[in-house]
């Protein structure tokens, strides 16, 4: 028998294989795979083509990134940092683009933040309740819901009902638990933001020892207190509840879950050593302090008056309040009139926020929850009480005057100043008098805010913070037209008027209307003369009629109730307009078809 290697070299030998592949099958032939291919043939158009690629392939050069620059931190020099300071306190002062006086009447705050200490603690409490048991509680208690049941909000006012007194009790812990989670931080919110406003408009060594709560609940009025009322004036930081000025609060609440769920909270925020902290059913004798040394006592009843059931009740609060001698009386409530017609008949004392107005004049502020429902506007009324008489009106205009308003007078002072004409030059005869030296335009607007700009930073604010008693204040969002803005205030005179600030009163004015916001506080009076809102009444003394209804109310009415006729009828005259135009369309087209086919 033939061997494999004879074998193939004779099959090669017959079929015509080199001799050089003189291996068995199944192996490559290294001497034909090292041979180059033979040159391929290629069209000249293929050959100019590939020639080009080559040249481009080898112009182009490979960029390489270049390294990203690190920030280094540069130190400040001492008197870099004090004129940096002192520029920037001059730019706020003298040249904000509002004036002094329109932005002292706006100190207002965006959006309310839970502090760190409170948020930590409620979601304490919420991390250690059932959630399921949690969720349905707050839809039973405070949610808002639609004709087709769903759910739209939360309402801040816990009136839970139960058949008996036993029931409640069993439920006390739960509709606590909810509260917290859902109705105290927008009570929060709204406490904050009042107390905010009263310190603004107060002194700047005023200062807040002892606070009595009428309807403490789970002490809202405390956290609102310790975190408004700081030791130290920074409040850009963290707000921490061991720096507050207050000593003592009292509690008056006969609620006792919610002041469990409250003593419960306070385990878990560190308050200071010097502070006093009782909760009663009621005010006790001993509780009641002399007018004399009230002077840094604050009463509050934040969200209760309208929680009472008869006039006569929410009267006898309001008494108890004002006996049991603190000098400042802050009354909240849900932006209902319930309970806010009898502090304005109290003798011996004026109304310092938001005006004397017997209507109620809502407002809203914005809370920025943590992760319980993002963010919430809370709508709320307040009061604002102290003792003594009302400050007399002062006359002085100081503080109307900004960037806008010293930019068009300097603009008016280069426009009205004379241009000096150039005359040849003789030597015959003298030469040409001189002008009249010219005054600049910087000048003349300094000369003429000489009285706003000599005053310091501290008489301005003493000065505004007697003149705002007199100002109106906005109760509803401006409405902004073209050559106009449309103010409905509340006045110093108690009344509900409309102002319109046009744009030839001044860029100033203008510009103040134009950017001021809901309850800000207006300096500017109005150029035309105010509507006032009235309201007719009979012998009896209700309400027979209103005229020009339509001021201090909103414009966002639902289902045209309150709508006047031309808000009802425009819309269908809109749409028998849009259908006339259709008609005499088609009328046209067919009258055009006609013509075409005659022809």
């Amino acid at each position: 028998m033939l061997s494999n290697a004879s074998r193939a070299a004779r099959l090669s030998a017959q079929k015509g294989y080199p001799r050089v592949c003189q291996r068995a099958f199944g192996r490559s032939c290294p001497s034909l795979t090292q041979q180059p291919n033979a040159p391929v043939s290629l069209d000249p158009s293929m050959q100019a083509l590939l020639k080009d690629i080559d040249i481009s392939l080898q112009n182009h050069k490979a960029q390489l990134q270049p390294v990203p620059r690190e920030l280094e931190a540069l130190s400040i020099e001492p008197q870099e940092e004090q004129a940096l300071g002192e520029e920037f306190l001059e730019y706020g002062h003298d040249m904000h683009r509002k004036s002094p006086a329109a932005l002292f009447g706006s100190q207002r705050i965006g959006a309310v933040v839970i502090p760190t200490e409170l948020q930590a603690a409620v979601t304490s409490v919420i991390n250690n309740s059932d959630k399921s048991q949690l969720h349905s509680d707050a839809l039973r208690l405070f949610a808002k819901l639609n004709p087709d049941g769903e759910t739209t909000g939360w309402e801040l006012q816990l009136e839970a009902k139960y058949r008996s007194y036993q029931q409640g009790a069993r439920h006390a812990e739960r509709d606590a638990t909810a509260f917290v989670s859902i109705a105290m931080p927008g009570h929060y919110s709204a406490i904050y933001s009042v107390f905010n406003h009263l310190k603004h408009r107060m002194e700047p060594g005023w200062e807040i020892e002892r606070v009595v709560d009428w309807g403490a609940g789970a002490y809202s009025g405390l956290w609102a207190a310790l975190y408004s009322f700081q030791k130290s004036g920074d409040e850009v930081g963290e707000l921490v509840a061991a720096q507050s000025t207050v000593k003592s609060y009292l509690g008056i609440d006969k609620r006792v879950g919610l002041v469990a769920i409250g003593n419960r909270l306070l385990k878990d925020i560190s308050v200071s050593e010097d502070l006093t902290i009782q909760n009663h059913k009621s005010l006790l004798e001993e509780d009641y302090v002399p007018r004399e040394e009230g002077q840094k006592t604050l009463g509050l009843s934040a969200f209760t008056l309208s929680s009472l059931p008869t006039p006569l009740a929410r009267k006898q609060l309001v008494k108890e309040m004002w006996e049991s001698g603190a000098h400042t009386l802050v009354l909240i409530d849900h932006d209902t009139k319930a309970g806010f017609e009898n502090p304005l008949t109290i003798k011996g004392s004026h109304v310092l926020a938001p005006g004397s107005s017997r209507l109620v004049c809502g407002f809203s502020q914005r809370l920025q929850r943590p992760e319980f429902v993002g963010h919430e506007d809370v709508q709320y009324s307040y009061v604002v009480i102290q003792r003594g008489a009302r400050p007399g009106q002062v006359t002085s205009t100081v503080g109307r005057l900004g960037q806008v308003g010293a930019r068009a007078i300097n603009a008016q002072i280069a426009k009205s100043t004379p241009v000096k004409q150039l005359s040849l030059f003789d030597e015959k005869h003298d030469s040409a008098p001189h002008a009249a030296p010219i005054r600049s335009p910087e000048s003349e607007s300094q000369a003429l805010s000489q009285l706003s700009e000599d005053t310091s930073l501290e008489e301005l604010q003493n000065t505004l913070r007697q003149e705002v008693y007199h100002w109106p204040r906005l109760v509803f969002p401006p409405m902004k037209k073209s050559g106009h803005v449309i103010l409905d205030s509340c006045t110093p005179e108690g009344k509900i008027m409309r102002l319109t600030i046009p744009k030839s009163q001044g860029k100033q004015p203008y510009y103040d209307a134009r950017k001021s916001s809901w309850g800000d506080l207006f300096p500017h009076p109005s150029k035309n003369k105010p509507q006032e809102r009235m309201d007719i009444v009979n012998s009896s003394g209700k309400v027979k009629a209103v005229h020009r209804d339509h001021i201090g109310k909103s414009r966002l009415e639902k289902d045209g109730k309150g709508k006047r006729m031309f808000d009802l009828v425009q819309p269908s005259v809109r749409e028998a307009k849009k259908e006339n135009r259709r008609w005499e369309r088609m009328r046209k087209a067919e009258d055009v078809w006609r013509e075409e086919s005659d022809s």
